[in-house]
């Protein structure tokens, strides 16, 4: 029996990855459509090869997605002093990332405990202890 909601993972939803730091959200990127927009490359890429056309330059799905997610996890790790928090997020299709920008403004801390509880977690400096003054 296969799981129609394995064989396209997109359809139906967006992917999100959240980024924020103790002074506010950062970014929100829209990684379901760079998806999309990499499988895209790579069918044709595919139909190229096919009719003997030239070879183009497309980007791999990997790729794609490599080229977002590791300037993020640098941009964290080089400045520890923000305690900067990295999730993934997947909603439903009528949420945009203008929606969680708007999530961020209105609430912050509400926001953040939301997507901790259903995202991913792929990178956190987020400091458990309170401070103790001596």
């Amino acid at each position: 029996m296969k799981n129609k909601d394995l064989d396209r993972p997109l359809k139906g939803y967006n992917y999100y990855i959240v980024m924020w730091h103790m002074y506010g959200l950062e970014s929100v990127v829209d990684i379901g459509k760079i998806y999309k927009d990499a499988e895209a490359q790579e069918a044709q890429a595919v139909w190229d090869i096919l009719s003997s056309k030239p070879k183009q330059r497309h980007t791999s799905i990997p790729t794609a997605l490599g080229g977002i997610i590791t300037p993020l996890l640098m941009r964290a790790r080089y400045n520890g002093q923000r305690q900067y928090e990295i999730y993934s997020v997947r909603t439903k299709s009528d949420i945009t990332s203008d929606d969680l920008a708007q999530m961020f403004d209105a609430d912050p801390q509400s926001a953040a405990e939301s997507i901790r509880r259903l995202g991913v977690k792929m990178f956190s400096d987020r400091t458990m202890k309170k401070p103790v003054i001596s």
